[in-house]
């Protein structure tokens, strides 16, 4: 059992927000109140700032990324005791991408569908689990996340690619 300093048991919705958020690299206040906060507004928002000022989130440094949080030096040492992935956070101009199919993931996660994923960055960080999407070793492809699903009885690996803005043929191509 993952404990606070103070030896009181860290409760699984504080453990999978941090997990999200080794995850994805990045936090918001509004994700963490929609999926993962529990009790009313003043409490999600009384626990949230109590986990920034116990260091396991804190703002994003860039100014751009106000309102974004990372994982703190407590949140970084609670995934490595649970050997869970921590990944770094994506530029800024990716933070709405990432945090979108961050949330798709976890949509999924409750209806049921998956119940583990990976997104981008640990792809990249873990390579060996990269062989469904890569044609050659020449033509590396990471899809913005990958998850297993149950599909007429067999265990399936999909990739989801999510597209913010059109894009041309040729760039698709």
């Amino acid at each position: 059992m993952t404990k606070f300093k103070s030896g009181h048991a860290i409760s699984q919705n504080i453990l999978d927000a941090l997990i999200f958020t080794g995850k994805i690299g990045i936090m918001s206040f509004k994700i963490w109140e929609t999926h993962f906060a529990m009790g009313n507004y003043r409490w999600r928002k009384k626990q949230f700032a109590k986990l920034v000022e116990q260091k396991f989130f804190e703002k994003h440094r860039n100014h751009y990324a106000q309102r974004i949080f990372i994982l703190g030096e407590q949140g970084k040492f609670i995934l490595n005791k649970m050997n869970q992935t921590i990944v770094l956070p994506p530029y800024v101009g990716l933070m709405e991408h990432d945090l979108f199919i961050g949330t798709s993931m976890i949509l999924l996660e409750k209806a049921g569908l998956t119940n583990s994923w990976l997104s981008d960055r640990e792809l990249r960080k873990q390579q060996d689990l990269l062989s469904p999407f890569q044609r050659r070793e020449s033509d590396k492809k990471y899809p913005d996340a990958a998850f297993k699903i149950l599909i007429n009885g067999s265990l399936r690996t999909v990739a989801l690619e999510y597209e913010k803005e059109r894009k041309s043929i040729s760039r698709y191509r």
